[in-house]
């Protein structure tokens, strides 16, 4: 289920901030993002399918770990590129699937840099494709709930910006997986 679809409007450009639970989340916003180009981890170009992959979909790679200002310039730099093409950036703020990371500083000075709206989006895929499944679910696909919040317009501070980035997507996760387990509760019973 998909939640607030309309903060997606095809007429604006964005930077989708996504929670990062499963690698469903990756498949769900190539389907619902349009015109996207991805930020994802360098090291995943080593991976099996991923690395073969990646290449052929629009995408940037990011050094996660110990990034230095000259490379960040440069993932700022295609972003702008993409951004002046009409593509929508694409970011797994917390640059990895553990379960609440801190979130990377990256997204923020992405945001700064382009002044174009974040889009936070919480989502609780884990429970249908959890690390280490090769393929997801099927009891837990349908129960899926992909939540678009509203919009964070460009102009904040850092630390408010990482706060309220964080705190929105986290929050609603949390809702979300409650809301799920009170549904399977009830169905128990």
């Amino acid at each position: 289920m998909v939640e607030n679809e309309h903060y997606l409007r095809d007429d604006n450009q964005y930077i989708v901030a996504c929670k990062h639970s499963s690698c469903m989340d990756v498949a769900l916003m190539y389907k619902m993002v349009k015109n996207r180009v991805f930020l994802y981890k360098r090291e995943l170009l080593f991976v099996p399918i991923a690395g073969l992959g990646l290449p052929k979909i629009r995408s940037i790679p990011v050094a996660r770990d110990n990034i230095s200002l000259v490379d960040m310039k440069k993932i700022i730099q295609k972003c702008r590129e993409r951004v002046r093409k009409n593509d929508n950036i694409v970011v797994f703020p917390e640059g990895t699937r553990k379960e609440v990371a801190q979130y990377k500083p990256g997204v923020f000075f992405i945001y700064k840099a382009i002044g174009i709206p974040v889009i936070p989006i919480a989502l609780n895929t884990k429970q249908a494709w959890s690390r280490g499944l090769f393929a997801p679910k099927k009891k837990y696909v349908d129960q899926v709930t992909i939540r678009i919040l509203p919009p964070i317009l460009p102009g904040m501070k850092r630390k408010e910006f990482m706060e309220e980035l964080r705190n929105s997507i986290e929050d609603n996760t949390q809702e979300i997986i409650s809301n799920e387990e009170k549904k399977r509760c009830i169905s128990r019973s």
